[in-house]
């Protein structure tokens, strides 16, 4: 086997792991590899070899297995680089790589090369956007990462698959993983950032959920293990996150209070997600009655985030200028709103924000007295936040849809289950 070669050789030639490692490598790997517990990238093989005086030949030794182990070696060193270059095409010849790769690995039963090669595959199919494989890979890597009691590995990679999950609007299973994710990172001091996102993730995920306590929770926790760290943007995160939190418990003075402090520690760290608690600080005053502040507020935003390319937060704006506009009796600019946001909810799209502009058209529907459209629209928005398990979005639809006097009682039944 290569290791033990390299041991061998090492010995004899009265060099510790410390000198064969030098500055490309570190004894522990040096370690890892001589126990047959990792393989050497070909490029630091050829350091090995040339700090022994032997060709890489000789280390391999002509044994199937260690070739095979090279050659999945080689392919997931190669499928690297490609990541690195990043293009479409680079993305999909990586992924062909690192699935020859895994499938020798396998074979080999060499857990090392698995957990690199779903590291590399996981971040080749984020990229991708394939957010479903991207699941399937995360399976298959907690278990490499449980045999190989990888805490760290297991954190990061539950994270990862909490993502994928939150991106596709699954809350359910986005939360779980979370948790996980808070989890297996609780106990390793190298994660403590690591950690307070997760949980200020998590927290978005029960807010989705419809468990505003839970999330309030969840975000105070994230700010008190986050406050003693060096991570500004983080905090100002959680910090908007709570404020957030508590609007939708209808705290408006806490949340006020917190939405500040965020926008606060955004201008310190000169963050461009700045406009993020500008955005939300408009939406609270607007709530407390203070509706022209939150107008300029948003038409602010409308245009900085169009300078950022960020439609979703763009068709969010929307959303809230629709309300203004229904504040202030033009109906016929609060429905434009609503169809500008769907226009761009077309080019990216965001399930629950659709489904609350569906229940906004409704809404709006039902107070000019067209029936048949409000219900179509009320209904459209129940059946799509049911489909999402948004039960808190959901509950409010079905509200709306339960006051239409030509509602339909056995479809809100069958809407709700």
């Amino acid at each position: 086997m290569i290791g033990e070669r390299i041991r061998r050789l090492r010995v004899e030639l009265g060099l510790s792991q410390k000198q064969l490692a030098g500055t490309e490598m570190t004894r522990a790997f040096i370690s890892l590899v001589e126990s047959g517990k990792s393989v050497p990238s070909p490029r630091n093989l050829q350091v090995i070899a040339q700090r022994l005086g032997q060709p890489v030949d000789y280390l391999v030794g002509g044994n199937q297995d260690d070739d095979a182990v090279l050659q999945a070696a080689t392919m997931l060193e190669s499928a690297g680089r490609d990541l690195t270059a990043g293009t479409e095409s680079d993305l999909v010849l990586a992924e062909r790589k690192l699935h020859q790769a895994l499938k020798l690995a396998a074979r080999l039963e060499r857990d090392d090369l698995l957990a690199s090669g779903h590291r590399l595959l996981m971040t080749c199919l984020r990229r991708q956007k394939k957010y479903e494989a991207l699941l399937e890979v995360c399976d298959r890597a907690v278990e490499t990462l449980k045999v190989r009691g990888d805490r760290k590995g297991l954190a990061e990679t539950y994270a990862e698959m909490a993502h994928a999950a939150y991106l596709l609007e699954e809350y359910p299973n986005a939360r779980r993983a979370y948790e996980k994710a808070v989890l297996f990172s609780s106990t390793l001091k190298s994660m403590q950032e690591f950690r307070v996102s997760a949980l200020r993730y998590l927290a978005s995920c029960l807010l989705h959920l419809g468990d505003r306590q839970g999330a309030i929770a969840r975000y105070e926790e994230a700010y008190r293990e986050g406050v003693s760290l060096n991570a500004p943007v983080l905090i100002a995160s959680v910090s908007m996150g709570l404020g957030w939190a508590l609007f939708r418990s209808g705290d408006l003075e806490g949340a006020i209070d917190w939405t500040r402090r965020s926008l606060a520690q955004y201008k310190r760290a000169e963050s461009r997600n700045e406009v993020l608690a500008q955005h939300n600080l408009a939406v609270i005053q607007m709530a407390r009655g203070h509706w022209e502040e939150g107008f300029l507020l948003l038409q602010s935003c409308f245009q900085t985030y169009g300078s950022y390319g960020r439609r979703l937060k763009q068709a969010s704006v929307l959303e809230e200028l629709a309300r203004y506009w229904v504040h202030k009796g033009d109906l016929d600019s609060a429905e434009e709103c609503c169809w500008q946001a769907l226009d761009l909810l077309n080019m990216e799209d965001d399930g629950i924000l659709r489904g609350r502009i569906f229940r906004f058209l409704g809404k709006l529907y039902a107070s000019r007295q067209r029936w048949d459209l409000a219900h179509n629209y009320l209904h459209l928005s129940a059946e799509l936040l049911r489909r999402l398990k948004a039960a808190d979005e959901l509950s409010i639809s079905l509200g709306e849809l339960s006051a239409l006097p030509f509602h339909r009682p056995q479809l809100a039944q069958q809407t709700g289950d």
